[in-house]
């Protein structure tokens, strides 16, 4: 079940590699958003207001399908 919920966090991460090949500027690349799968990914960091950007960055939707499948899972199998 747990393998099964982080598929989404694994494509995620072969999503921002392939943001890193495909030419993004190293001094706009930001870690911390290095897929564009929250809404904090289109903000400035530096622009934006702080509690915005980590309000915005929390919402991510990988995160949301992780827990939604760690949940389905445990309806599924329960111990």
């Amino acid at each position: 079940m747990w393998i099964f919920a982080t598929l989404p966090t694994i494509m995620k991460t072969l999503l921002g590699v392939l943001v890193i090949f495909a030419g993004a500027a190293p001094e706009t690349f930001n870690i911390k958003n290095f897929a564009p799968t929250n809404a904090a990914a289109f903000l400035n960091p530096l622009e934006a207001n702080k509690v915005l950007y980590t309000l915005a960055s929390s919402l991510d939707v990988v995160t949301i399908w992780t827990l939604v499948l760690l949940g389905w899972g445990r309806q599924l199998w329960p111990e």
